[in-house]
């Protein structure tokens, strides 16, 4: 038989452990709480996140669907002005940044066939606007340059709107201007890959017709 020195410590310690498990008990289950109230939380929370950010997407691609809307309509205005036509003034202003290129190469920066870039070209030189040059190392090679008298001409019409965009982008900061930027890199690679499955697409069921 247990001393009752012993049995009454035995009860202390007995005791003791049960309170203990019952604090543990009580702090796992108060933690169970706290979670399932952020889960719920989280939960309602990310539905109108969600909401949000389909309606933020859906102003941005309004916005981007008039931007680009707006430049086709200024483009044709200029193209008006020069007496070209508003794709060809398009081209002339790749081969203004790409600078001296090949007919090849010009095709590869619009997504254009080669035959719709020679008759591109044949009408940009009849314009006065381009020229072609032979290379001089390979008599084979022709390359496609501007005539930069008459190409400074359309210049002048675009300054206005290149200075108000400049009083725009005034407002960033070099952080968001970055993000601007990778944003047009972005989206120009998508259009260009867009513009040569469109025209892949249609001369494969031009072919599959026997047209």
């Amino acid at each position: 038989m247990m001393p009752m020195g012993r049995q009454a410590a035995a009860r202390t310690t007995w005791n003791q452990r049960k309170r203990s498990k019952g604090v543990h008990a009580a702090r796992a289950r108060l933690s169970a709480a706290k979670l399932a109230v952020r889960a719920n939380v989280s939960t309602e929370s990310s539905v109108p996140n969600a909401k949000e950010r389909a309606a933020l997407l859906q102003q941005l691609e309004t916005a981007m669907r008039l931007s680009s809307a707006q430049g086709v309509v200024f483009g044709q205005a200029v193209a008006d002005r020069v007496g070209i036509a508003g794709s060809d003034l398009e081209c002339l202003d790749i081969l203004n940044l790409e600078g001296r290129v090949t007919a090849g190469r010009l095709a590869e920066a619009t997504g254009l066939t080669s035959g719709a870039i020679t008759g591109v070209i044949d009408r940009l030189e009849k314009a006065g606007f381009v020229r072609r040059e032979r290379d001089e190392a390979d008599r084979r090679k022709v390359y496609v340059t501007l005539n930069h008298v008459n190409v400074a001409k359309i210049g002048k019409l675009y300054e206005p709107m290149q200075q108000a965009m400049l009083k725009n982008w005034s407002a960033y900061s070099d952080e968001e201007l970055n993000v601007l930027l990778r944003f047009a890199k972005e989206s120009h690679a998508t259009m260009l890959a867009a513009t040569v499955a469109l025209k892949a697409a249609g001369e494969a069921k031009t072919r599959k017709s026997g047209g």
